[in-house]
C-alpha cells in the first residue's frame, strides 16, 4: 500500500524478470501446443481422406442390385456407349 492507503496495482504488460528480459518461455510453450495441434489436424485429416468410405459404397451396391433387374439391354447400352464417348481422348492427356 503507498501513503494514501490505497493499494497499489500493477499496470498489464509483458512478464519482466528482476534483470527486465522478457520471459520467452510462456511464447515458446504456445507455440510448441499450437503446432502439435495443426499436426494432429494434419494427420487426423490424411488419415479421413485415405479411408475407403464404405457406407457410401454399400448403398451404392445395393441400389445397383435393386435396378439390375428392372434394366434392359438397351439402357445398358445406352450408358456404355455414354462412358465409352465420354472417355474418349483421355489416353492422350495421361489420365
Amino acid at each position: 500500500m503507498d501513503q494514501n492507503n490505497q493499494p497499489i496495482t500493477q499496470q498489464p504488460g509483458p512478464v519482466v524478470t528482476p534483470q527486465g528480459e522478457k520471459k520467452v518461455g510462456p511464447i515458446v510453450a504456445t507455440l510448441i501446443i499450437v503446432l502439435i495441434l495443426i499436426i494432429a489436424a494434419l494427420y487426423l485429416f490424411a488419415s479421413k481422406i485415405n479411408q475407403p468410405d464404405t457406407a457410401a459404397e454399400n448403398s451404392l451396391a445395393a441400389g445397383v442390385q435393386a435396378s439390375d433387374t428392372t434394366m434392359s439391354q438397351e439402357d445398358v447400352q445406352s450408358l456404355q456407349d455414354d462412358l465409352d464417348s465420354a472417355t474418349t481422348g483421355l489416353d492422350q492427356q495421361n489420365f
